[in-house]
């Protein structure tokens, strides 16, 4: 297998990658929108019972999750507005590059080939190692905003719990 052929798979293989990584983020959205929900649901109850909190446990779990909620918010945002990927050009601008080869070597079809083959496997490099960078850290992303959602779920459970035990006082 030549160069060229490597190359364009693994291009197309980060092409891919973007595409699967992208619908990996829409359940922890989704759950992110319900955690606010059910937060935006007990900020009430948690103001209304300042006088009862039991010595400040409330408080400090309620920050807790709050903390923890703008860090998921920070790294959904660092998903979705990565840096450029990177792709090959069109075909349009490689002839235009094969035609200003052709002017310097005076139509010379063997060198004009390889050094258009030279260019276009050099694009494929440098576009998937951009595109392996930018999916390896929307990935870590991904995987920071699940490990957040587990953590703030246990959380606003307790939270509920306690704000509705002190409601029965």
């Amino acid at each position: 297998m030549d160069d060229k052929n490597i190359y364009e798979k693994a291009y197309y293989y980060e092409i891919d990658r973007i595409d699967k990584i992208q619908s990996r983020m829409s359940v922890p959205v989704s759950i992110l929108i319900l955690i606010s929900g059910a937060i935006a649901s007990m900020m009430p109850d948690y103001f209304r019972l300042k006088d009862k909190r039991l010595s400040g446990i409330v408080d400090v779990l309620f920050i807790l999750l709050i903390l923890i909620f703008i860090i998921s918010i920070i790294f959904t945002c660092k998903f979705y507005w990565p840096k450029k990927f990177g792709y090959i050009p069109s075909w349009g601008e490689i002839d235009k590059y094969k035609f200003q080869l052709n002017k310097r070597y005076n139509n010379n079809k063997k060198i004009v080939e390889a050094k258009v083959e030279e260019y276009y496997i050099e694009i494929l490099k440098t576009a998937s190692d951009i595109n392996f960078g930018i999916n390896d850290e929307r990935m870590k992303n991904v995987l920071y905003v699940y490990i957040f959602i587990c953590m703030k779920l246990p959380l606003l459970l307790v939270i509920y719990c306690v704000i509705t035990y002190i409601k029965t006082l």
